[in-house]
């Protein structure tokens, strides 16, 4: 639940974007044998923007994960998803399928890649597409003597996402260089990869710089987008 309600400037404007949020989410668990796992998950959740009620939706979603462990150090996973989505004062309506399968490998080092196949059907047909995405990711320790808590010195770790698409992830911009996104999250509309160097000199203290690249290279879209991140930090753990 999140409640976010801040003053209206002094040009009337709604800077801080007021909303209401709330979500409630149900996942079960089944294990069975030959270490086979299942998840089964779904959720409702309703969202109110204040400032324009043609933002406001609500979205339920559901779907199922089954996971089968090849001993300790290898796993491989296939999921479903759906959902749909019902805008408040518009009569717009989105549905998403998609269907994902996945590896793990976790040995000297930590593997991580799959691949989705997403569907998305909207009554605004300028809004449904087909994506192809590529996560994948890979953490590596350079140096294996262990600090305080058992954890190597150094890591290093490299996550990429690759997507194909057949619309615009960004389809228009303001004067100013404002884009209108298709979804809040650039994850989700954007390809990335992020490098990140995390150092451990003591268990309270965490060294660490990462970069990460988002672009929309591999889309329909007309106009290019690239933005470079780099942020460089020391987090104390309590």
């Amino acid at each position: 639940y999140q409640n976010e309600r801040d003053k209206i400037d002094s040009l009337g404007a709604d800077i801080n974007e007021d909303y209401f949020s709330s979500s409630i989410i149900v996942s079960l668990y089944f294990f069975l044998p030959k270490a086979f796992k299942i998840q089964s998950f779904g959720g409702v959740s309703y969202f109110s923007f204040e400032q324009n009620k043609s933002f406001s939706y609500l979205k339920e979603w559901g779907g199922a994960r089954v996971t089968k462990d090849f001993g300790r150090w290898f796993s491989l996973f296939l999921q479903s998803y759906y959902s749909t989505q019902q805008f408040r004062s518009l009569s717009r309506k989105d549905r998403e399928y998609s269907i994902s399968s996945g590896i793990r490998v976790q040995s000297d080092f930590i593997f991580n890649g799959s691949y989705t196949f997403q569907s998305a059907d909207s009554s605004n047909p300028a809004l449904s597409f087909d994506n192809h995405r590529v996560n994948l990711g890979l953490s590596v320790p350079l140096l294996s003597k262990p600090n305080d808590l058992g954890e190597p010195l150094v890591n290093i770790h490299l996550l990429g996402t690759l997507q194909i698409r057949n619309y615009p992830s960004v389809f228009g911009f303001t004067v100013e260089g404002e884009r209108f996104l298709l979804s809040g999250a650039e994850d989700d509309n954007f390809n990335s990869i992020t490098a990140k160097l995390t150092v451990h000199p003591h268990k309270h203290w965490v060294c660490e710089s990462k970069y990460t690249r988002y672009s929309n290279e591999l889309s329909s879209s007309q106009i290019a987008f690239r933005r470079s991140l780099l942020y460089g930090g020391v987090r104390y753990l309590f």
